[in-house]
């Protein structure tokens, strides 16, 4: 059996962009979504996820974003479980340092 580094490829389910990322990130994510395979099926770009958090339609979306008509349909449903289960980025804020 092999050992080298395979290429992990994500595919955005609404605009069909791949794009590669490592195992670090990838086992990072799949523990908020439960598997690697789940968060793989239900990968979201940062560009479509930021425009469907703003309230967009997929189809608002594509348009945006200027999608081929090739990519495969997605509901706003199917849309809205995808971005749950890749998550948010929460960034914690760091406090101020004090004044001396």
């Amino acid at each position: 059996m092999s050992t080298q580094k395979q290429n992990l490829q994500l595919t955005c389910i609404i605009t069909g962009k791949s794009r590669f990322t490592n195992t670090a990130y990838l086992e990072k994510k799949a523990q908020a979504a439960g598997s690697a395979e789940q968060f793989i099926e239900n990968y979201v770009s940062r560009s479509a996820a930021k425009l469907l958090r703003q309230g967009l339609t997929v189809q608002q979306v594509r348009a945006q974003l200027e999608v081929q008509d090739t990519v495969p349909e997605v509901s706003d449903e199917r849309a809205k479980e995808a971005l749950a289960i890749n998550g948010t980025r929460v960034r914690t804020k760091q406090p101020e340092p004090a004044m001396a």
